[in-house]
């Protein structure tokens, strides 16, 4: 390998550990990163569901029994990175962003391909976005990409334990073992390969999946269980929606763009190329584009759905990569002497200017990040302890890493039909008991097109009307840069 291209991996990798702590995230900004986080936090408390209304902000369940719509098994990845608490949560995306880069290099010289295509996924927007994050999907795709190294490379053991953390990680993972198991077996058939091979390969997954077995009995009530089962209007796949072939086909139409947009003709390019892992990576690509078009998210092409959402495809994306990157070494390189001569260049001057032009979006989630810091402080600085808030959205601005309080959101209920229900019953409850009971209005953009938001606005001013109430404090929060701009604006009234 040439120290030139060792100089310059390490100087990119120091460029994007500078900008990573630079603008080093503190506080989750999505929804179900903070349920990640709040489920790494409650594992080690040796809690995994509640029985309270209150304390299930964010969770699914029925009757008494409310629990993460996530399977714990996949916060037990987070619990390490807790050891710093906020300062070092998000160490977490990075680790498995390296991980990950780590397997693909590997599969790069395995593939005897020039080091100078690592930079396909170095460089790669979605990747590095999702590094900032507690999201699954990275970890999802590196463990999924460390299992086909070991396939690679024979070693069906670890393959099989790869597949069996990448299980714990998302269930849906089990269409990689499937691709694999069928491989092997077909290799079996074929006797290019030993009956042991498969074998090693089951001893290796099932104990992941026997965990995973007895933690969807244990928290769901079923060894077949999930959380999506319990969440209350809502449709996790497409079956039986009333337009549900046009949104499949959307959906697999859009994945198909995708593919094709951020590295032109990718996805056609890595099935039409010649490489020993061609035919799994085919496989694994078709049943995952067939599965997942299946789910109910109906994806965009718009630039922050490109790099933020897509993220149930990653894991079979490197395998593209590799592909990719035939291709061109195999008909474009033969033609055109001069583009080989110069394509590390080309590729590092890629990477550089995805790095630059990430740096927007890393500010902007930074900016993001800390806002969310502040209004987290300031709501748990103006409330007290074992106090009640009623509210709009959903719990993500509630953890118990922060101080206990029960909240109510009424806008989506998730763990329970009828939140102004609950919030009513709860507000008596507490009031009666002479604890504390606040209203919170939280006005952020991500709800304008929420329907029945004003609705709920209104049953809050109903609340604060019957109780009576006085206003604690009332701020504004902005953020943005050149290409957005978000104000969130915070009142919080206490009831009595």
């Amino acid at each position: 390998m040439k120290k030139s291209f060792l100089l310059l991996l390490t100087s990119s990798l120091l460029l994007l550990v500078f900008l990573f702590f630079w603008f080093h995230p503190t506080i989750p900004l999505m929804s179900d990163e903070s349920e990640y986080l709040r489920n790494a936090y409650l594992l080690t408390q040796g809690i995994t569901g509640y029985s309270d209304e209150e304390f299930a902000y964010g969770f699914v369940g029925s009757d008494d029994r409310f629990f993460s719509r996530y399977p714990l098994t996949a916060s037990i990845f987070i619990v390490p990175f807790l050891v710093g608490g906020l300062n070092t949560i998000f160490l977490f995306g990075l680790f498995f962003f390296l991980l990950g880069f780590f397997f693909f290099y590997k599969l790069l010289q395995e593939n005897k391909l020039s080091p100078w295509w690592s930079f396909l996924y170095f460089g790669y927007l979605p990747f590095l976005y999702h590094a900032t994050t507690l999201m699954m999907d990275l970890p999802s795709m590196a463990l999924v990409l460390g299992a086909f190294y070991f396939y690679v490379k024979k070693k069906h053991g670890f393959c099989g334990i790869f597949l069996g953390l990448a299980t714990l990680v998302k269930s849906t993972n089990f269409l990689a073992a499937i691709v694999i198991g069928v491989f092997i077996l077909i290799n079996i058939v074929k006797k290019k390969e030993k009956v042991c091979s498969l074998l090693k390969l089951v001893l290796g997954t099932v104990p992941f999946l026997i965990i995973l077995l007895l933690h969807n009995w244990h928290v769901y009530g079923d060894f077949l269980g999930s959380g999506y089962f319990f969440i209350h209007n809502n449709f996790q796949f497409l079956f039986g929606h009333e337009n549900a072939s046009g949104l499949y086909f959307g959906n697999l139409f859009r994945y198909f763009l995708f593919l094709n947009v951020f590295y032109p003709g990718m996805l056609i390019l890595a099935f039409l190329s010649k490489y020993s892992l061609r035919k799994e990576a085919i496989a694994y690509a078709l049943l995952s584009l067939l599965f997942f078009s299946s789910v109910n998210a109906i994806v965009k092409l718009d630039p922050l759905n490109l790099i933020s959402m897509y993220r149930f495809i990653f894991p079979i994306i490197p395998l593209l990569f590799i592909g990719y990157a035939h291709f061109f070494e195999q008909s474009v390189f033969s033609r055109f002497k001069k583009m080989k001569k110069h394509f590390g260049k080309i590729m590092l001057l890629c990477c550089v200017l995805s790095l630059v032009a990430f740096v927007p979006l890393f500010d902007l989630k930074s900016q993001g990040s800390s806002r969310s810091e502040k209004i987290i402080t300031d709501i748990y600085a103006n409330t007290v302890n074992d106090s009640l808030i009623i509210g709009v959205q959903e719990g993500n601005y509630f953890s118990e890493l922060f101080g206990v309080r029960g909240y109510v959101g009424i806008l989506r209920p998730v763990g329970f039909e009828n939140g102004e229900l609950v919030a009513e019953n709860k507000t008596i409850e507490y009031l009666k008991n002479g604890k504390k009971v606040y209203v919170l209005y939280l006005d952020t953009p991500n709800y304008s097109y929420k329907s029945g938001i004003s609705e709920t606005k209104a049953v809050l001013d109903n609340i604060r009307n019957e109780h009576g109430s006085n206003l604690v404090y009332e701020k504004s929060y902005m953020i943005g840069n050149i290409f957005y701009n978000s104000e969130i604006s915070v009142q919080l009234f206490e009831l009595g």
